[in-house]
């Protein structure tokens, strides 16, 4: 019997703090529902990683999504490539539209993190403005203004 072709590729990039090994069971429900492969990413300070999140920044790990994608693309040259983010990772998948091509992006009640933060080390980020976006859903429309697709008008809660 022959392997079914895949002609699509999933980067996972996952909120802040959160192991790939914590949402398993996710990614593998949507790799079983679309035939998607994917590729989760644990960024520095995340999961296994001997670094302390505290002490890294988002331009690093937006280095880290972008050597995730750069790979995919290199080992997997044909294959259309997805983004999605949760949270601190929804934030990273759209920042990554900036610089690289994703068919389709979806972002899972992504953060929005100041532009003054981008290099401040985590320890030192203001988690409660970050939140706030879940209480008031038009500051999700300052999205637009790092991401480079169209997103949607409607937002689903």
């Amino acid at each position: 019997m022959r392997e079914p072709i895949i002609k699509m590729s999933s980067l996972f990039l996952l909120d802040l703090a959160r192991a790939k090994k914590s949402n398993h069971a996710f990614v593998a429900e949507v790799v079983a529902d679309t035939g998607f492969s994917a590729l989760v990413v644990d960024f520095s300070g995340h999961g296994a990683s001997p670094f302390a999140i505290g002490e890294t920044t988002p331009a690093q790990h937006l280095l880290e999504a972008t050597k995730a994608y750069d790979w995919l693309k290199t080992n997997y040259p044909k294959r259309t490539i997805h983004a999605i983010g949760t949270s601190y990772g929804g934030f990273m998948a759209a920042y990554l539209t900036r610089f690289r091509s994703v068919q389709k992006l979806i972002l899972r009640t992504p953060a929005i993190y100041e532009p003054k933060d981008f290099y401040t080390e985590h320890q030192y980020i203001d988690k409660l403005l970050i939140r706030k976006y879940r209480k008031d859903t038009s500051e999700l429309k300052s999205i637009h203004s790092f991401c480079k697709h169209h997103l949607p008008r409607r937002l689903l809660s």
